[in-house]
């Protein structure tokens, strides 16, 4: 829009035209109060008003000018140096100068003496609109200087973004002045340089509250969008506004504020899903090309803390639409084979309801697409060696893992999360090994839930699965001689064991509870039987590691100790534990 429109002219004319018409045509509109009829020096009268309106419209403007160019070092957008951008400002101004030419006219029109009642009328009207401008002028600067605020300025911009207003069309434009000025004006470009300069003079509470309502705006027109690709438009545009303030942000100091302002910005919009029942699947595109950048940036720039808060937003993203926006599990399409595993009579139905095609989409986003982008920290982590991000990692999945027990979200919905995350933390950390990121068993943590065992004993489908994970882990360690007394246990303080690794601690409790269910006893067969192949490999490939190969006999001992101990009627699972001891080699033989 001009920052000078033609209604800030016709308004004020038509106002004094009609008031001067009434004035004039129906005198006396006001009793003679003054003796104007007996003045005999009107022409000074005019004179003094017009002066003064003069001298009061140069000072006025010339503040207008100074404040704004203040506001524009201070919020980055240039108004052309237009003191009417302002709407009360400028019908102030435009009133002033039709007040003075008003002014001027009838000091040529209007005799200095024996006046009569229509000029008497048009005097008074003269005083009455000078009046009014002095009257007026407190508040209308007040207005002016109150609307030189950043913030204010971003707020009434982003309100004025709709649906229609978002996009930027400047096709068939060959004019560069004009495509200039589209995009000068574009509200959401507006509010982008407000927010930038905010962040250069330090402003940081007032950026962020900028990004928070930005955020909604456009989250709310995604959602509203019915039109694929104009949603993907949209998304654009947010994605754009937050890249140009991440970018500019990483290059000042203390800009944790903002970088962490954004992810709550991203996390809230997760969120406004919820109380909307609205997919994830809206912010589909905007998962796939925001979050690799800005974490891409946030290594590049070595900001760990902020990589950490990233971090705990992408779980709590997870967690809050899996526990508080998912449909049931036999109406999410994706898990229908992994259901027919387990539910041989299960209907497998060909024909899906745009419902459950929409609610299946939205499984997906949650625990394919988030979790890729789990993935892509961890990548990062481990190409960076960076122990720290890594180990968070693990610990906020392990803290995904156990909420999602806690709470009731359907059983293949959990069996199928706590599953696939055991997958991606055991795969990660064999890879960290690998790349020497962790070069000991105590540099990983967080890689066997500590909920297991409640898992286990509850006979949650996932338990074993689990548990396997696991073991196959120690397996593979072992192989790129990796495996250590962290893993199996065997760390003494004064000849008395303070470790027996977790896979000793797991067995431990197996091998107590053994005569409670089933799934326990297959639980402590897959422990016993991960020993066994750890044994069979020190024993095949010669090697120094006599040492480890111990502590495995003495976990296999303890296993068949507790057993005897607690009268479990097993006899060839005994005796395969003792032929398990028994065949262990002494360390001449090794």
């Amino acid at each position: 829009m001009r920052a000078l429109n033609y209604k800030y002219i016709i308004y004020p004319f038509l106002t004094i035209l009609i008031s001067g018409f009434m004035f004039y045509c129906f005198p006396p509109f006001f009793p003679d109060y003054f003796g104007i009829e007996n003045y005999t020096k009107t022409y000074e009268l005019f004179n003094l008003i017009i002066s003064s309106l003069v001298s009061l419209m140069g000072i006025y403007i010339t503040v207008s000018l100074v404040a704004y160019e203040f506001f524009k070092q201070k919020s980055g957008v240039d108004f052309h140096k237009s003191f009417l951008i302002n709407p009360l400002s400028a019908y102030y101004i435009s009133f002033s100068v039709l007040t003075i030419i008003v002014a001027f006219l009838s000091s040529i029109i209007i005799s200095t003496q024996n006046l009569s009642s229509n000029e008497i009328s048009i005097v008074y009207l003269n005083i009455i609109l000078f009046v009014s401008i002095i009257l007026f002028l407190i508040p209308v600067a007040f207005n002016l200087f109150s609307s030189l605020k950043p913030e204010k300025l971003a707020s009434d911009e982003i309100d004025k973004i709709d649906c229609k207003s978002i996009f930027i069309n400047n096709n068939g434009i060959s004019d560069i002045d004009k495509s200039v000025e589209i995009f000068e004006n574009d509200h959401l470009i507006k509010v982008t340089n407000i927010a930038i300069a905010l962040i250069s003079v330090s402003e940081s509470v007032k950026a962020q509250l900028i990004i928070r309502k930005v955020t909604v705006k456009l989250s709310n027109l995604i959602i509203d969008e019915k039109n694929q690709k104009s949603k993907e438009y949209i998304i654009e545009r947010l994605i754009s506004f937050y890249i140009k303030v991440i970018d500019f942000s990483l290059l000042q100091p203390n800009n944790a504020g903002i970088l962490r302002g954004i992810w709550n910005s991203i996390e809230s919009m997760y969120f406004d899903l919820i109380e909307k029942k609205e997919t994830s699947s809206h912010y589909e595109k905007f998962r796939e090309k925001f979050f690799e950048r800005f974490i891409n940036r946030l290594f590049t720039y070595n900001k760990e803390e902020e990589i950490i808060e990233g971090i705990e937003t992408i779980k709590n993203i997870i967690q809050n639409q899996v526990l508080l926006n998912m449909p049931e599990d036999k109406k999410i399409i994706h898990l229908y084979s992994f259901i027919n595993e387990l539910e041989p009579n299960f209907k497998n139905f060909d024909d899906y309801s745009d419902i459950e095609i929409k609610d299946s989409e939205h499984w997906r986003e949650i625990v394919i697409g988030f979790f890729d982008v789990f993935s892509i920290i961890i990548n990062k982590s481990i190409t960076s060696k960076n122990l720290d991000i890594l180990n968070t990692c693990f610990k906020k999945l392990e803290e995904l893992s156990f909420q999602i027990y806690l709470k009731e979200i359907g059983k293949y919905k959990s069996t199928f999360l706590h599953i696939k995350i055991a997958t991606k933390i055991s795969d990660y950390t064999y890879r960290a090994f690998e790349k020497n990121v962790f070069e000991e068993g105590i540099d990983a943590k967080n890689t066997l839930p500590l909920h297991l065992e409640m898992l286990i004993k509850s006979e949650e489908i996932s338990s074993r699965t689990v548990l396997q994970k696991y073991c196959y882990l120690l397996i593979y360690l072992q192989k790129i001689n990796k495996l250590d007394r962290w893993f199996i246990g065997g760390i003494k303080m004064n000849d008395f064991m303070v470790s027996e690794g977790e896979l000793g601690r797991i067995a431990r409790r197996c091998a107590y509870a053994y005569n409670e269910n089933k799934n326990i006893q297959n639980c402590l067969d897959d422990c016993i039987e991960t020993y066994v192949i750890l044994k069979k490999y020190y024993e095949s490939y010669k090697n120094d590691n006599f040492d480890l190969y111990i502590v495995i006999k003495e976990r296999i001992s303890a296993i068949l100790e507790i057993l005897l101990k607690c009268n479990v009627e097993n006899e060839k699972l005994t005796e395969r534990l003792k032929t398990q001891i028994e065949g262990f080699k002494n360390k001449e033989d090794y």
